[in-house]
């Protein structure tokens, strides 16, 4: 997991030297040349974590289509981690998975991973998993520092959505 957060935060900065060098460009402040030197950087760390995110999900058991159809939660063959997948990016960054919880039992923390098309998440679990799960998906109420750019372009309101998954037991 450290490899793909280190490929994450390559790939944070590159996103967020690409605004600032657009922006200089824009007002003449560089050249096309330096821009396209950030543009190329981004590339280079879009592959990075690409290449990292496939590693862990072959690592989980998943197969990755070249591009997801429709949206889904696919369960890993061990119960320990949800790929969700999404024809459509979902800027990942900005959501802040919390616990899994049951009705039952204590919650679980989670961590997602995700994929630099922004189309494909994983969701890591302490544990193997059966049953009926919440899962609360956030929007953070703040841009991340790469998404600074934005400021003032969206509203910053708090979303909550819970999703309850349903979790067979004969996956394992």
């Amino acid at each position: 997991m450290t490899s793909w957060e280190t490929a994450n935060a390559g790939l944070l900065t590159a996103l967020g030297q690409v605004a600032v060098f657009e922006r200089r460009y824009a007002t003449r402040l560089c050249t096309l040349e330096e821009l396209e030197d950030n543009q190329r950087v981004l590339r280079e760390r879009r592959f990075d974590l690409d290449e990292q995110f496939a590693n862990l999900a072959t690592g989980c058991g998943f197969e990755l289509s070249p591009r997801p159809e429709r949206f889904e939660f696919i369960v890993s063959p061990d119960g320990k981690a949800i790929l969700i997948e999404c024809p459509e990016p979902i800027d990942w960054t900005r959501i802040g998975a919390t616990a899994l919880t049951t009705e039952a039992g204590p919650s679980m923390t989670t961590k997602l991973l995700y994929s630099s098309d922004f189309t494909r998440a994983i969701l890591y679990l302490p544990s193997a998993v059966a049953g009926i799960y919440r899962l609360v998906v956030t929007y953070l109420p703040s841009l991340p520092a790469h998404l600074n750019w934005l400021t003032g372009w969206l509203d910053h309101r708090r979303e909550e959505y819970t999703l309850t998954l349903e979790i067979p037991s004969e996956i394992r």
